[in-house]
């Protein structure tokens, strides 16, 4: 019996289903992107908090929407015009002061506290 190329073949599978793996994840994530998606609506980004609670910023028409998403409900925080926002930059550094000041302000309003 050939030692080698048994253990070759075992890394030759091993390798198939890492790539299948591989393939299924970027196929899953693309089809994730598009159920985020709307013709009128878009969740732009999520914060998660805590496990239960989150912030998410949408697009819902000509509006930027904060929301507060929490297990006793979904609360609208602020709401901003589409033109305030830059959604082509992806850089945090460039993001909007305003936009900063309020995610300062109601994410501690989130914040798990320290009994939980």
């Amino acid at each position: 019996m050939n030692y080698g190329f048994e253990i070759a073949r075992v890394f030759g599978y091993l390798l198939l289903v890492l790539v299948i793996i591989y393939i299924s994840q970027h196929f899953f994530r693309k089809f994730l992107r598009q159920q985020r998606q709307g013709e009128h609506l878009e969740m732009i980004e999520q914060l998660y908090i805590s496990p239960k609670r989150s912030l998410a910023l949408f697009r819902a028409r000509e509006q930027i929407l904060l929301l507060g998403i929490s297990e006793k409900g979904i609360e609208k925080i602020a709401s901003w015009d589409i033109d305030e926002f830059d959604l082509t930059e992806k850089e945090s550094s460039k993001a909007n002061p305003k936009f900063m000041e309020y995610l300062k302000k109601f994410s501690s309003k989130y914040r798990r506290d320290n009994n939980e």
